[in-house]
């Protein structure tokens, strides 16, 4: 179907510049380069999440997720100026990089604060802030008529919000895994300020134990610790249902309502 007779109406009657529009590639094989650029945001995403696990361990949660952030706020502002559709994929390309990079990064931070018994509950409130961010950008895209400016918004909002990375500290965890143990006592002090139960760590011996396995051993785990298995099926399986309703809503949220604004915010709050 024609892109262009399916939402032309309402975006020509609001003035939207989209770049589908400006590059003249709404109608014929359009839908298949849309769906395009979608995958190359994905490929990103995948290579962000390989490349994630050596750049937090290697240089730090907090580091690593600046790193991520400000390879995604880059993309996005580069994004303003994309001269051709050529560029726009290598733009998705790295959004993803950068943007699951990021979370990874700031989500394993979050659950080094967080305590065991309280870390699935931790997740599910980490994912559905980030599922916010998609409603933002349904604003976004309503507010603003041209898509160059809707990278440019995007792209100053996320160097702005980059500053609270450089404000909260490193796990007290993850300090001693790198040998900082005075950053970890300085951390803890912190935190037992915060409480109001202030502690003196200078006398306080700080160890961690370090468990080195091999994978087999890792696998073996599941059969030691019963309770780590069924919640880890529990965990495979709802992965599983979550990617196939974002990759769904991702690919197919412009067929859900035949208001454009309408259908995006769906997926977004579906996503939630």
């Amino acid at each position: 179907s024609c892109i262009k007779a399916e939402f032309g109406k309402q975006w020509y009657q609001r003035r939207v510049r989209g770049f589908s529009i400006d590059w003249n590639f709404y109608c014929d094989d359009g839908e298949a380069k849309f769906s395009l650029i979608s995958s190359f945001f994905f490929l990103g995403a995948t290579l962000g999440l390989l490349c994630s696990t050596a750049v937090l361990d290697r240089f730090g949660r907090r580091n690593g997720a600046i790193v991520g952030n400000l390879i995604g706020a880059t993309a996005t502002l580069l994004g303003f100026w994309a001269p051709n559709y050529e560029f726009m994929l290598a733009v998705r390309v790295f959004q993803g990089v950068g943007m699951f990079i990021q979370l990874t990064g700031i989500y394993c931070w979050c659950l080094e604060f967080t305590p065991s018994q309280l870390r699935s509950l931790a997740t599910g409130t980490f994912m559905n802030i980030w599922s916010i961010g998609y409603i933002m950008i349904t604003f976004y895209g309503y507010l603003i008529y041209s898509w160059r400016y809707i990278f440019l918004a995007v792209g100053i909002t996320n160097f702005v919000l980059m500053v609270f990375l450089f404000i909260y500290p490193i796990s007290p965890r993850f300090a001693l895994v790198r040998g900082r143990e005075q950053e970890a006592r300085v951390t803890l002090e912190a935190f037992s300020r915060l409480c109001d139960n202030h502690m003196n760590m200078s006398s306080v011996k700080l160890t961690y134990q370090r468990r080195v396995q091999s994978f087999l051993e890792q696998v073996k785990d599941f059969k030691t610790y019963p309770t780590m298995r069924k919640e880890t099926i529990f965990g495979v399986i709802g992965w599983f249902i979550v990617a196939v309703l974002f990759y769904g809503f991702s690919f197919g949220w412009v067929r859900i309502s035949s208001d454009l604004y309408t259908g995006h915010l769906a997926a977004a709050l579906s996503k939630i």
